[in-house]
């Protein structure tokens, strides 16, 4: 739990920012109870616990991959 904000609107507000920030869930619960938006997104991945080191550092070597494919020149915003 996070005092402030739930996973799912720090999420959104991450979304306003930039549309290809790479974004890891880690969470005790199954991505089935994620909203479609968050689970269809190209720039996000699961990671549910318990989990092993590695299987954290192939989810953020797969985020890190799909973020240097994205051109400079996107057009995403980025504020």
């Amino acid at each position: 739990m996070m005092p402030e904000m739930d996973g799912i609107a720090t999420f959104k507000a991450l979304r306003e920012q930039d549309a290809t920030l790479p974004v890891l869930f880690m969470s005790g619960f199954q991505a089935e109870g994620l909203p479609l938006e968050v689970i269809q997104d190209p720039f996000v991945e699961m990671l549910n616990k318990p989990f092993r080191q590695q299987n954290l550092f192939d989810k953020l070597n797969a985020l890190s991959r799909k973020r240097e494919a994205v051109p400079m020149d996107s057009g995403t915003p980025v504020h």
